[in-house]
């Protein structure tokens, strides 16, 4: 302690010589923990800052070195602070020096306090500075001043004003290629990632200088850090729609969307961002699908992570907006995540599965999937919650019910659901306007069926409802969170409840009319019925329809059960046929799907021609299936195309695990000396890889899954004797079952019955469980009905009120729409938008 005393008494002498040496020394102490400590302590800091001043160079260099290892520490370094201003005059009188020490150390300094002295770097135009330094010949110097900037741009003025320095852009991107550093790279790449964020116009500029490429160009690396911090730089570029031009102009795309994929999480999810980010731009999702973008976000909703799922959810409401990604999610078979999405303890991803459940609502197509896979019966459990900090839940399962309430049989499923109904009516007085507008909506759509509007009036939801559609305001209740605590009396709630009961029919009941009502669904809403298919159904309810308005009216019970039967012989098997065509083009989606997770064969040629056979194999089967769709095709003819898919892909995925397992031989043997292979043994490997080989060729025309998997257990057998290569044996028996188990599920018959719809009148009846069709082109007789009339109560006659009500819900349906419906926002910005935190750590090459 007692040197570091006499060094600083030394450096507040006036002999110049003796300065030197002083400084010199504690220099060099700087780089000893403990002395760093007892310089510190014994008040010596602040005669170092003094000595910036210096007129001597050699005094202010050395300076500038002990300040720079003194930062390397947390403790005392807001006590350096006020040398900034000091250190960063001294770098600007020497930028235009081609090797400078006081450059070097100065700019390691302030990178090592870079997050303290964002007003030193605003009063002083530090920004002018850095700029200049960035593009330095020395690159030490450039690289302490792309980490001391990456600090800086922390603060949105200092961001800012880097756009406004000429030529500051293009010196910090050119960075991003001429660096070899990596741990450099990762602070160009979080600096353009920091300047990004703050406008389109940034984001634009960047670009303008080479951004992109710059960026794309470490999208190989194997260093996860420095991938992680480009993709993600990458990705809030991508927020601009010029960036997203550009993208789509370098064909990168894909790249971000196979990075999805990545076992890395961090790199998983900002591929993600930069997915999530692009899709807010109609003009991208085109590209986005032609990647096959849904296949990564769908394989990721497996994730436990909640931040990537969050950002895996933001993706998926934004594509799902719009049409067609929102049928291939359909297609891709992502419904059978939604319930489970549903069920996370996790609130920010909870609301965003149910914001994806409204999303993917909108679509007529995809309103019964959301019933049939359990995620409805999740959102009508969310309708118990009550307190104000619920309002954001509230807020979107109310907007997904109103869209999920235009589908009949939906309609039905609430109307059966325990105190569904009773919760719809209670929220028309919350304390939030969307959710009492969203609810009102869903009632409406619900009342248009006769016997669920006499439930809201007994309720006492029918004049509520009605105000609020018709633009209305209501002053809200406090409601409370059990239903011991509802704001409905209980008399009437007993009541509503027998009215449900009472209008229920059994299943064995449902009227022809209501059939009728399935069949025009169906119509409207199958996209695999043909037209010929079509045009006779219409035919047919078009008999049954003159039927019922001629001598149907006459007609017993029995006759119509015997029309209905006569009906349902005449569409079923075309209803039939729609749905094996719906099974076989989900097959495809899936067989796409597995081929793009296999590992890619290591010849490219070979790769070439496997994919090749790929496609010629689903377009054979397309064209086949083509040939059957006409009037005379049946459920069974298909049926037999699906299941001659399914083992002509069989053979296709054995053929290529057998290739895939022969190229990791064919690689060990290629380096023996890696492996430690003796020579014997490496020429009977090659031997066997040769016939292997030869095999192939000759047998491929013939050769099925089981002879290919025959022949990947031989060379299993064959090799499993080699010295150093048992972990090749295990890989064989995981390549032999690894994607046959996933697609023999269907057998060598066809599809399994869980993949084949039953009976369509058993589904249908299941459906809508006695719809009323008041209204419709059947004319809306009741000859065939069969309800039990309700017990009388005080609310089974409508009271003077409930006519009033009646009468206003009357005038309401003169000008408001039937079916009401939100479409809703998707314009979630993406979640990673958090500076990155660098910049701290002193690279060792700047001690002394």
């Amino acid at each position: 302690m007692s040197e570091i005393v006499g060094y600083r008494d030394t450096i507040k002498s006036s002999d110049e010589r003796a300065i030197i040496h002083a400084i010199g020394l504690l220099f060099a102490a700087t780089n000893n923990d403990e002395k760093r400590k007892q310089i510190r302590d014994c008040g010596c800091v602040q005669s170092i800052i003094k000595l910036l001043d210096h007129s001597n160079s050699t005094i202010n260099e050395r300076a500038c070195g002990t300040l720079l290892n003194l930062a390397t520490d947390d403790e005392g370094r807001e006590d350096l602070v006020e040398a900034a201003d000091k250190v960063l005059k001294l770098i600007d009188t020497r930028t235009a020096s081609k090797s400078d020490d006081l450059l070097r150390y100065g700019t390691g300094f302030l990178l090592n306090i870079s997050t303290l002295v964002w007003e030193v770097i605003l009063k002083n135009n530090g920004e002018q500075v850095f700029a200049k330094l960035v593009a330095h010949e020395s690159e030490d110097v450039k690289i302490n001043a792309i980490g001391a900037i990456s600090g800086f741009v922390y603060s949105d003025q200092i961001a800012a004003n880097f756009m406004k320095v000429d030529g500051c852009y293009k010196n910090i991107v050119n960075l991003l290629t001429s660096l070899k550093d990596e741990d450099s790279l990762t602070r160009v790449a979080n600096v353009v990632w920091n300047l990004s964020i703050c406008t389109d116009e940034s984001r634009e500029s960047l670009c303008k200088v080479g951004a992109v490429e710059g960026l794309l160009s470490h999208m190989t690396t194997d260093n996860e850090t420095l991938l992680s911090s480009a993709i993600m730089a990458l990705a809030i570029l991508c927020k601009s729609e010029q960036v997203g031009d550009r993208v789509n102009k370098l064909k990168a795309t894909s790249t971000l969307v196979d990075l999805i994929y990545n076992q890395n999480q961090q790199v998983a999810k900002n591929a993600a961002s930069g997915v999530w980010n692009l899709s807010h731009h109609e003009k991208n999702i085109q590209q986005l699908l032609e990647a096959d973008v849904l296949d990564p976000l769908l394989k990721q909703l497996e994730t436990v992570d909640r931040d990537l799922m969050e950002v895996i959810l933001g993706a998926l409401i934004t594509l799902c907006s719009s049409k067609n990604p929102s049928t291939i999610f359909r297609d891709k078979q992502g419904f059978q995540h939604l319930e489970s999405l549903l069920s996370t303890s996790d609130e920010k991803n909870l609301l965003y599965a149910i914001i994806l459940s409204a999303v993917l609502a909108y679509e007529p197509l995809n309103q019964e999937q959301i019933r049939e896979c359990g995620a409805l019966s999740k959102l009508l459990s969310f309708l118990k919650k009550r307190s104000i900090q619920d309002a954001p839940i509230l807020e979107k399962t109310s907007g997904a019910i109103l869209n999920l309430t235009l589908c009949e049989s939906n309609k039905v499923f609430v109307r059966s659901a325990p105190d569904a109904i009773n919760d719809l009516v209670e929220l028309l007085r919350y304390d939030h306007p969307i959710v009492q507008q969203n609810v009102a909506g869903a009632l409406w759509n619900l009342a248009q069926n006769e016997s669920i509007k006499d439930v809201i009036r007994v309720l006492g939801g029918l004049s509520d409802m009605t105000t609020l559609v018709s633009g209305g305001q209501l002053k809200p209740r406090t409601l409370q969170g059990n239903l011991s605590g509802s704001t409905i009396d209980p008399d009437r709630k007993k009541e509503a409840s027998n009215l449900l009961e009472s209008n229920q029919p059994k299943v064995s009941s449902i009227p022809l009319e209501d059939y009728i009502g399935v069949l025009k669904d169906t119509l409207q809403n199958d996209e695999h019925l043909t037209d010929q298919e079509k045009k006779q159904i219409k035919h047919e309810i078009k008999n049954t329809i003159d039927w019922l308005t001629g001598d149907g009216l006459r007609a017993d019970p029995p006759t119509y059960d015997k029309k209905k039967n006569q009906l349902r012989a005449k569409v079923e098997p075309l209803l039939e046929a729609s749905n094996a065509r719906k099974d076989f083009e989900k097959m495809l989606g899936q067989l796409r799907s597995q081929l793009k997770s296999q590992p890619k064969l290591s010849n490219s040629a070979l790769e070439q021609t496997s994919q090749k056979e790929f496609e010629k194999i689903i377009q054979d089967a397309k064209s086949k299936l083509k040939n059957t769709s006409g009037n005379s095709a049946t459920a069974r003819q298909i049926q037999q195309e699906t299941s001659e898919l399914q083992q002509k892909m069989d053979d296709y995925f054995a053929k290529r695990n057998l290739q895939n397992f022969l190229s990791k031989i064919q690689s060990i043997s290629s380096s023996p000396s890696s492996q430690k292979i003796n020579p014997r043994d490496d020429a009977q490997l090659k031997h066997w890889c040769d016939q292997t080989e030869k095999w192939i060729k000759t047998n491929e025309d013939r050769a099925r899954a089981s002879d290919y998997e025959k022949m990947t257990k031989q060379l299993q057998s064959s090799i499993g004797s080699i010295k150093n290569l048992k972990h090749l044996a295990d890989a064989a028996n995981h390549a032999i079952g690894m994607r046959m188990k996933e697609y023999k599920r269907w057998g060598a018959g066809g599809p399994s019955k869980e993949f084949l719809y039953g009976s369509y009148l058993e589904q249908a009846q299941n459906r809508l469980s006695g719809l009323s069709m008041s209204g419709s082109a059947a004319g809306g007789t009741g000859a065939a009905k069969n309800y039990s009339v309700p017990s009388k109560s005080k609310y089974s006659v409508p009271s003077k009120q409930d006519e009033e009500d009646l009468k206003l819900f009357e005038m309401a349906k003169k000008k408001v729409s039937p079916n009401l419906q939100a479409k809703m926002s998707a314009l979630i910005e993406t979640k990673n938008q958090a500076k990155s935190s660098y910049g701290r750590v002193l690279e060792p090459n700047n001690r002394k």
